[in-house]
Formats: structure tokens, sequence, C-alpha cells
């Protein structure tokens, strides 16, 4: 009978410990979360809190983390941001952008490109065809313009969730410009001048840019500088002017990358 009772109490006891074993998670902060790991992937783990285990499940992305102990002992590590910035080479760096109100709200159609030189910053060209379009600013214009930029991508490159991102193009940014254009009036019944128009400015735009899917992007933005023209009226399509020197630009794109 003592054999049967110490072999009963020698298994409650191996139950107990069973089951309130955890797998454990250590952040690269020093932190150490206890909880049952439902999935590891090169980047992120899958989780449910140990003593919530029919509750939701919580997602940690790999470079917060430095390993996972599974209650096992199995040790799973991770590569630090750092390590892992290889990752990077595989993304497109590319992208072509179209104005998206511009044409039925500003009386010209734009295409920019803009190039990433590193994973936070990238080159920007855009040219304008002044008059591709609309205005419902004033008269009608032909010319053209062109602005040329440099971007710095701020923040860490995470999303709102915290996961790794999988583009390049996501995120805020500060972007310095300078633009160039000339154009002309068309002449109508009610506006008539043979006065070429010039103007350029120099702006810093802050703006953010979304992408969906890998490929599609969404990109808005402001800007303010110093800018002129000899146009009293000061819109200039693409960069709007001010008889104090102040310039102002803005706009909605839509592109895609490759």
């Amino acid at each position: 009978m003592k054999v049967i009772k110490y072999f009963f109490i020698a298994s409650l006891l191996i139950l107990h410990f069973t089951s309130s074993a955890q797998d454990m998670i250590h952040l690269v902060d020093q932190t150490m979360m206890e909880t049952k790991v439902i999935e590891i992937s090169d980047q992120q783990v899958k989780y449910k809190a140990y003593d919530g285990q029919n509750g939701p499940t919580f997602v940690v992305p790999a470079h917060r983390i430095e390993k996972v102990v599974l209650q096992d002992g199995t040790e799973h590590t991770f590569e630090s941001p750092e390590e892992s910035a290889f990752d990077f080479a595989q993304l497109p760096k590319r992208a072509l952008k179209f104005s998206f109100l511009s044409p039925v709200v500003n009386g010209f159609t734009s295409v920019t490109y803009e190039q990433m030189l590193s994973a936070k910053t990238s080159f920007e060209a855009r040219i304008a065809f002044i008059g591709l379009g609309r205005s419902m600013n004033g008269p009608e214009a032909a010319g053209i313009g062109t602005t040329v930029g440099y971007k710095f991508y701020l923040g860490s490159r995470t999303t709102s969730n915290d996961a790794y991102l999988r583009s390049l193009f996501h995120g805020s940014y500060l972007r310095f410009d300078a633009t160039l254009g000339t154009y002309k009036y068309r002449e109508t019944e009610r506006f008539r001048t043979d006065e070429q128009v010039v103007f350029g400015g120099l702006t810093a735009s802050l703006g953010k840019q979304w992408v969906f899917g890998e490929r599609v992007l969404l990109d808005l933005y402001g800007g303010v500088g110093y800018g002129s023209s000899n146009d009293d009226r000061g819109t200039n399509f693409i960069l709007h002017t001010t008889p104090a020197g102040l310039a102002f630009s803005g706009g909605l794109k839509i592109g895609f990358l490759f």
C-alpha cells in the first residue's frame, strides 16, 4: 500500500510540474515573458498569456526577441535588427507615383520617381505637365515644372502594431525639395496675356506613405518654404507662392513599387 501511495504522490507532483511548465520569451530589453507559444517564425512569435490560454493570441516581432525557451528546454534565438538588415536587400527600392487630385483640381498631371538610397533615405524626381488637366483656381495654362527632393524616413521602421515592415517606402518622412518651372496662360475671351511665367522655390515637406499589398503605394504630404514667381496670382500650379516670398506645396499621390 505504501508503494501505491508513494507512486500516487509522485504522479501528482509530476503532473503538477508538467502542467505548470511554461514557455519563456526573452526580449532584447531584458524582459522575460511567461507564455504559451503558439507559433515561431523568422518574422514573429505568436503566443498566449500563460495565465490566459483561453484568451487572445498575441504577436511579438522577431527584432524584439533575444530568444525563446520552450518548456522542454528547446531554445530558439533571433538575430538582432542590425544583423537582419540584409533582409531589406530583397525589398523593392523603386516607386513610380502619379498625382491623384491635381488633374481635376489644380490643372496639371505629375509623375514622380523615387529611388531608395538606404533603409531610411531616398531621392525623388518629379515632372509636372501643367495644363494636362482642369484647373478650378483660375485660367488654364500650358507649361512644365520639375522638382527634386531628398527624403528622410522618420522613426523606427515598424508599423503601428509593431510588426516588421514589408516595404522600405512605408512610414512618415521629412523631404527637402527644390522646384523650378515655367508656363504660359492660354488665352480666352475673358483672359488675354503673353506673359511667360517662371517660378521656383525651396520647401520642406512632412508626409506619410502607406504601402498596401507590398506593391501599391499612397503618398500624402504638405510643405512650406521660400518661393518666388513673376505671376502676381501666385498659384503656379505645383507651387503656391505669396508676395512675401512664402511657398506652399502639398498633394496626394498613388503609385506602385518595382
